[in-house]
């Protein structure tokens, strides 16, 4: 998941006419320049399923208009014996490397 401040956030720039317009079909149109979107996160344990990756991605992709959209996920910071650092240094590096290809 994500702060709940980022979902009121989102909420609040989800508005037709600013960010998305509705086509004559009823089909939302994304109205957003960009073209991509990194979510990066951090879990404490493994992240079997992110609802909040799937959320911000849908209203990016569906209502904003962005087409392409990435997660990047640090987890397992939370276990014992967990290397943290190597952990976020990966995670860094995934950012890195889609800042290239981009």
């Amino acid at each position: 998941m994500f702060p709940s401040l980022l979902k009121i956030y989102l909420e609040n720039i989800t508005v037709c006419g600013v960010t998305f317009y509705y086509t004559d079909e009823g089909v939302p149109k994304g109205l957003c320049r960009a073209k991509e979107l990194y979510y990066v996160t951090t879990a404490g344990g493994p992240n079997f399923k992110n609802f909040g990756f799937d959320y911000v991605s849908s209203l990016a992709k569906d209502f904003y208009g962005v087409g392409k959209t990435e997660f990047i996920s640090a987890e397992g910071l939370d276990i014992w014996g967990a290397n943290v650092e190597k952990i976020l240094k990966e995670a860094e590096r995934a950012v890195d490397e889609l800042k290239i290809d981009g």
